[in-house]
């Protein structure tokens, strides 16, 4: 590799590093935003090596062979290299594997953008968005903490240290971009929630930025995520306005909010269009059981496109099946082992606080508790209804995890005594 690009590349990364940290002192500590950056990184390498000699290759080396014939045509025509780029014009689009599918192709100009840093390396490209991917939940983690300084263990387990979080959301993958654009977007959320502050003009160009980049590579994740974020803003209005004080109340109101907002989200993608989805999600599932070995799939009753009856049918299967599948036994693979223990954990985590979730909570912290729920619940059945692979499941459920995580440790009576241990 190019030696200058090289020091350029450590230069850019050692920047962004040291202003993280400068930002997120006295909130949490060096060795624990060092600690979350090496796991993260290592984690982005772990993923490529596993995709690289157990998978025998796979998306993020597809999407990575993609953004070095881009990078490739900025140094051979640069200006045929800008308007693909903006318009997705020129040869190259017939070249691309990804052509026909505009996520997939966002996440390749994307790679190609910071493969001009790293002169077209995978290794060094990986960190790049490991590091993104590691400040969006450190930031939102400091948001966090500065409203809930007793939940320290459970803010730092759910969104830095837990396993799954941290491989599935580092590397050369469209959920490392997710994950950390949704992390600096619940940052900003829980400021203005908490701290009632007024967005610079810097803070929302960052917002709108980050939604691009969530929207631009899962959109499912980025629709019921507004959904929620702007159901809970509302419903936050409207109880100062008139003075809603019961509990009972303001969750009624949340969810009817929720719903009315559920209409407008499913006219954002013609995937979420309602009359439509039934059919997204059968032809998906349908389309993993052709691919996928039997021990490996979800196995759903009658699941047709013909109407909502059967997914409706269906949903509780897939509710379970999205939150603690695959279990322990299911599928004889190591990384599925894995998978059922981290999924034994959340249920054992998930029952010890279901009686605790609603106790000690202020107006706010409730909305966020019922908005938190509404998210989980809905992409867990989107996602075990349409990607019922096991494999690509506990990828794909990266996008919720860190906020079920949240929901079932923060108050959780086991995670409380662990934290006062801890201190």
């Amino acid at each position: 590799m190019n030696l200058l690009f090289l020091i350029i590349s450590i230069l850019l990364l050692g920047l962004f590093i040291w202003r993280l940290i400068k930002s997120l002192d006295g909130v949490i500590p060096r060795k624990v935003v060092i600690t979350t950056l090496i796991l993260k990184i290592l984690g982005g390498i772990g993923m490529g090596l596993l995709y690289s000699y157990y998978y025998a290759g796979g998306d993020t080396f597809i999407y990575f062979s993609e953004a070095t014939r881009v990078t490739t045509l900025f140094r051979e025509d640069i200006a045929t290299y800008f308007r693909f780029m903006a318009f997705n014009e020129g040869e190259i689009m017939s070249q691309l594997v990804y052509f026909r599918q505009p996520r997939a192709l966002f996440f390749v100009k994307l790679v190609s953008l910071v493969n001009l840093v790293t002169y077209d390396n995978y290794w060094l490209t990986s960190v790049f968005f490991s590091v993104f991917s590691s400040a969006g939940l450190l930031a939102f983690a400091k948001k966090l903490l500065q409203r809930y300084p007793g939940s320290r263990t459970a803010i730092f387990v759910s969104l830095l240290y837990f396993p799954s979080v941290v491989f599935w959301s580092a590397g050369v993958i469209k959920e490392a971009v997710a994950v950390g654009a949704m992390g600096f977007l619940l940052a900003s959320f829980i400021d203005y929630l908490f701290h009632k502050k007024h967005l610079s003009f810097y803070g929302a160009l960052s917002d709108v930025g980050m939604i691009y980049l969530l929207w631009s590579t899962k959109y499912y994740y980025a629709g019921l995520l507004l959904l929620v974020i702007v159901s809970i803003a509302i419903t936050h209005v409207v109880i100062r306005k008139i003075n809603l004080k019961s509990p009972l109340y303001q969750v009624a109101l949340q969810l009817f909010l929720s719903a009315l907002l559920l209409l407008a989200v499913s006219r954002l993608h013609p995937n979420f269009y309602l009359e439509r989805m039934p059919e997204v999600i059968a032809d998906n599932y349908h389309t993993y059981v052709e691919l996928s070995s039997p021990e490996d799939i979800i196995h759903y009753r009658n699941l047709t496109a013909a109407d909502w009856s059967s997914i409706l049918y269906n949903s509780p299967m897939a509710l379970i099946s999205g939150l603690f599948r695959p279990f322990i036994g299911e599928g004889g693979q190591w990384h599925q082992v894995l998978a059922g223990m981290e999924n034994l954990i959340l249920f054992f985590l998930f029952v010890l606080a279901f009686f605790q979730i609603s106790q000690r909570l202020d107006n706010k912290s409730r909305l966020l508790v019922w908005g938190g729920i509404i998210y989980c619940v809905g992409l867990a059945v989107f996602l075990a209804l349409s990607t019922p692979n096991f494999g690509t499941l506990v990828r794909y459920k990266v996008g919720f995890l860190p906020i079920l995580l949240l929901l079932i440790t923060m108050g959780n009576p086991f995670i409380e005594k662990l934290n006062r241990l801890i201190k």
